[in-house]
């Protein structure tokens, strides 16, 4: 179990280091904040902007000291965005991920351009790479795949691409349950996992049957350390969502076991 964890964002480290791996939070006690100061109101400010401005922040400020008071930390997605709406900056280094059919865009430019029924939005912490997965039931036997690092301990990944039947060679349908656990089947061969069950009627890989805004989706996850990254022990959780016949994927592999950068990522994907 992880002895420290950041009270701002509730990243879990296995052991003391100067700032969060997540965040990037000071974690020496003398600078962990147990107080909010208040903001200054500016006097030439309109009277109704300055009660909607305090009011926010006197939300925020509360939520804040909520959370460090009674040690609500492990999900505080609601503060941090909260705080970015309020002060108008983003707080923990996480910004959009944009993809959308060329021309769609009307306000913010696209961070890439994708065919129709690709287009989505997700957050992902720091510079992203944008790179091609390896996997056979995919068009072009590969996924476009976009990926950001926490530190040197976490891998984040968010992959997309028309898909077809394993076993047939036909195009997916968002209705095709068997083709779909399929595929699921066959993203865990790439890595070097599977669902079979043991002969103590056990399996390391646990596949949940979901839906995610209304499209079917399989949560796979590895409960015990089955995978590596950089050469230590790591955990991994995927989301495999249909989208008619194009498949999406968000997915991270991390040393640590806590759930919170996947639950970001997800948290925050839209379709457009």
């Amino acid at each position: 179990m992880s002895k420290y964890r950041c009270p701002i964002c509730g990243a879990t480290h296995k052991q003391y280091q100067p700032n969060c791996r997540l965040c990037g939070q000071s974690l020496s006690p003398e600078n962990i904040p147990t107080d909010m100061p208040r903001a200054a109101t500016p006097a030439s400010a309109n009277s109704s902007i300055k009660g909607v401005f305090l009011i926010g922040l006197g939300v925020v400020l509360v939520l804040l000291v909520g959370a460090l008071a009674f040690g609500i930390v492990q999900s505080n997605r609601t503060i941090e965005t909260a705080k970015e709406v309020v002060l108008q900056q983003n707080v923990d280094g996480w910004s959009p991920l944009v993809c959308v059919v060329e021309g769609t865009a009307t306000e913010t430019p696209p961070t890439c351009t994708v065919a129709p029924g690709e287009g989505f939005k997700v957050e992902l912490p720091g510079d992203r790479t944008k790179s091609n997965t390896p996997f056979g039931p995919a068009e072009g036997t590969k996924m476009e795949t976009w990926s950001a690092t926490i530190g040197s301990d976490t891998l984040l990944e968010v992959a997309f691409a028309p898909i077809t039947d394993p076993a047939t060679g036909a195009a997916l349908t968002s209705g095709d349950k068997d083709a779909f656990d399929r595929i699921a089947d066959a993203w865990l061969a790439g890595k070097g996992l599977s669902r079979a069950v043991s002969s103590t009627g056990s399996t390391d890989v646990r596949v949940q049957e979901t839906s995610f805004k209304g499209y079917p989706a399989l949560l796979l996850t590895t409960p015990t350390t089955e995978v590596k990254y950089n050469n230590q022990d790591a955990y991994l959780r995927t989301l495999l969502i249909l989208r008619d016949d194009v498949l999406f994927v968000v997915q991270t592999t991390s040393i640590y076991e806590s759930s919170d950068p996947f639950d970001r990522m997800v948290s925050t994907l839209t379709f457009s």
